[in-house]
This record gives C-alpha cells, structure tokens and sequence, in this order.
C-alpha cells in the first residue's frame, strides 16, 4: 500500500509539472500584459517597466525564472504576486475568493452525491415502472439544459420566494450566518442538478447491469430477501464504477462555476481565474493549475484506495502510466540482456547459427525436435555426428529464436 501510495505520488507530481509548464506556454503567447499604461506615461516608460518585469524576455527565459521563484519566493511572496495590486501576495488575494467557491462547491458536491446515487438506486430497482420513467425524463432534461439556466431560473424563483438573490461571501460587511444559508440556497441548487442527473443517470445503468448478472439470480434462488440482495451485492458491486466519476465531478462544479458565480454575484475563483486570463495575471492562473490538479490527484488517488474497502477481492494494480513505464523498462531490459547473451555466445563459441534453408533446420523440422514454446532443441549423437555439432555447443540460434540443445533420452528395456 505504501510503495503504491509513493508511486501515485510520484506520477501526480509528474503530471502536475507538465500541466503547468503546457499552461504557462499558452499564457506566454497572450499579447496582453498584466500591467496596464498609464494615462500619461510615455511608451519607452512603459517598455521599460515590462523590460524590467521580464515580459519582454524570451518564452523559454521567462519559463525558468517562473520556476526559479516557484522555489525560490521573491520578497517573502510565495508562489508570486498580484502585478496589478503591488505588494499584494498571490496567497492572500486567492484565499479570499477561495472559501466561497469551496463552500458552495463542496455542499453542492455532497447534495448531488446523495441525491444521485438515491434516485439512481430507486430507478433500477424499479425499472421499466413509473418511477424508472419520471427519474429518467428528469434526469435528461436537467442533463441537457445549460446550467447558466438553471441559474437564472432559480434566480427568478429566488426573488419569488423572498429569498436573497445575490450571495452573501465571507468578507462582506454584512456577513452573518443567517444571510449566508439563505443566499447559497440557490447557488447550491444550480450546481447541484447537473452532477446529481448525472450520478443518477450512471448509477441507475450501473446497478441494471449488475442485477441482471446469474449470481443475483442464484442468489434469488437460494431465497434471500430483494432488499439483502440489492444491498449485499447489487449496491456494493455497482459502486466501483459509479465512484470512478466522483474525482473528474468535483473539478468540473469548481472549475465550472464561473456562470453561476456570475449570477449570484459570488467571488470565487471561477471570476478569479477569467480575470486572470484576461488580464495574463499569469502567476494566479499558474497557482490555480496546481491547485486544482494537486486536489484531483489526491481525490482520485482517495477513490483508488478507498476501492480496496468496498470490494476485497480487489489489488490495488498500477495506474495505466506506471504499467506503460513498466512495459518499456521490462523490453528495454529484455532487449539489453538479450544483445549480453548474444555477446557472450559468440566470444565462448557456445553457439551455431541456422538459417531457415540450411540442412540442418529441415532435419531438426522433419524429425519435429524443435519446441519453441520452451525454447529448447533435442539433439541425438546421429545428428551431432552428421551435422558436426561438438559437444561444446550448448545453443541453436534459428532466426530470432535462441534454443537450448538438448540431449536425447534414450529408454533401455529389461
């Protein structure tokens, strides 16, 4: 479990780095500058404040110096600054927008959870029936309709009911907790429907395959009750697959929630992170990119491990990264050991070459000696004595095949 956890790890890293570097690239190559001219500076001024910034550098110059202060913080300000609010650290003005949206998100991500995996359990216990159909139509419709709807749908009904129509975030004036629960109603609500419809929707497909297997038929057999059979083994087999899209549906409510932060006027960091595009603050976008991916690597990698819990019968198996680098390790490896022993044949003079039209290879194919499966060749004394193959000589190469002779068993009789 620990050299597992250590290697996920090791790969997240890994990926967090190329994420980065491919998002910075992208930033680069934006003709804006996160700093404005002033109205009356002169352009040569202007140039020489973006000189004396480093946007003028080369890309792949401004690249190494970015990861040059991502370990190495300038004036105390890890992970940069906020070039248009001067000596504002980047930590500061991210975790003011942050709890919003990690309040909203996170109550809005558990909502769907519970609401999608009920609903979905209901539909495929009663499939074909009613309450299978209204789910289903319920479920395609909130699936289909942009959330940027929903939200001003529930604006609208927000304003109905009295209720507060734009959030209350933490670092308002105003803030009191009653005001905060009644303005993220809404917002939580326009997050909620599109993952919640879609667990539903997955969940429901899931647990249909799984109580359509002959083991829940066998178990309804042997007499156990619908309810035990749907809990014990139709549930705990159908969540694998389920929670398999929890990681990726908690990134796309954070990332996504810029048309819901709009609506409802909260200062996330969905409006964080369009700002930032837009004015190439590209050391928030930059810290963004490894906030978000550091926290599905660790979501995702929860999830694996968690696997293991639900069903035993499951090993923990290397991600699909770790076995291509294993496959290439094992042929390189293969390979290398393959050329020593060709080496080492041919200088001990341990080996005879055979080509596929030579005397010897249809002999050995008539007399049906060769097993390739195991890599071995039988000789007897007549062939060796024909073929003038001494006694020295231990291997048959044939094409790319290495064959270990053999000698032939000869069984006496009483």
């Amino acid at each position: 479990m620990f050299k597992y956890v250590v290697k996920r790890l090791l790969f997240a890293i890994l990926a967090l780095f190329i994420v980065m570097s491919l998002v910075f690239l992208l930033m680069a190559c934006l003709k804006v500058y996160p700093i404005a001219k002033a109205k009356n500076e002169s352009t040569e001024v202007y140039e020489a404040k973006l000189a004396a910034m480093g946007f003028l550098d080369p890309i792949i110059v401004r690249y190494f110096n970015y990861w040059k202060t991502f370990f190495d913080p300038v004036n105390g300000q890890l992970f940069g600054e906020v070039f248009q609010q001067q000596g504002t650290p980047l930590l500061t003005k991210f975790f003011q927008y942050a709890p919003n949206t990690l309040y909203i998100g996170i109550i809005s991500y558990i909502v769907a959870i519970i609401i999608g995996f009920t609903f979905g359990i209901i539909s495929a216990v009663y499939r074909g029936k009613w309450q299978d159909t209204l789910i289903n139509v319920f479920s395609v419709i909130l699936i289909s309709v942009p959330s940027f709807i929903i939200g001003i749908l529930l604006l609208k009904l927000a304003g109905a009911l009295n209720l507060p129509q734009v959030f209350i975030n933490f670092d308002n004036d105003n803030f009191n907790i009653q005001e905060l629960i009644t303005s993220s109603i809404m917002p939580i609500l326009a997050l909620t429907f599109g993952l919640a419809s879609t667990l539903t929707y997955y969940v429901r497909n899931e647990l249909v395959e799984v109580l359509s297997q002959d083991y829940i038929k066998t178990a309804m057999s042997k007499g156990l009750k619908r309810y035990q059979i749907i809990i014990r083994h139709g549930i705990r087999n159908s969540l694998i697959p389920a929670l398999s899209i929890l990681g990726p549906s908690f990134l796309s409510i954070i990332t996504g929630s810029i048309a819901i932060e709009t609506i409802f006027g909260i200062q996330g960091m969905g409006n964080m992170l369009y700002w930032a595009i837009l004015s190439n603050q590209f050391y928030i976008v930059m810290f963004q990119t490894f906030f978000l991916s550091l926290l599905y690597n660790l979501i995702v990698l929860a999830l694996d491990i968690s696997f293991t819990f639900i069903d035993p019968r499951i090993k923990i198996a290397e991600s699909s990264q770790t076995s291509i680098y294993n496959l290439a390790k094992s042929s390189v490896y293969r390979l290398s050991w393959r050329n020593r022993w060709k080496k080492a044949l041919v200088k001990n003079d341990l080996h005879l070459w055979v080509n596929n039209s030579d005397s010897l290879f249809f002999s050995l194919k008539e007399l049906n000696v060769i097993d390739y499966k195991k890599k071995t060749v039988t000789i007897n004394d007549q062939l060796r004595n024909s073929y003038n193959i001494g006694l020295e000589v231990k291997y048959l190469i044939i094409g790319k095949d290495i064959l270990k002779i053999k000698p032939e068993i000869v069984t006496g009789g009483v």
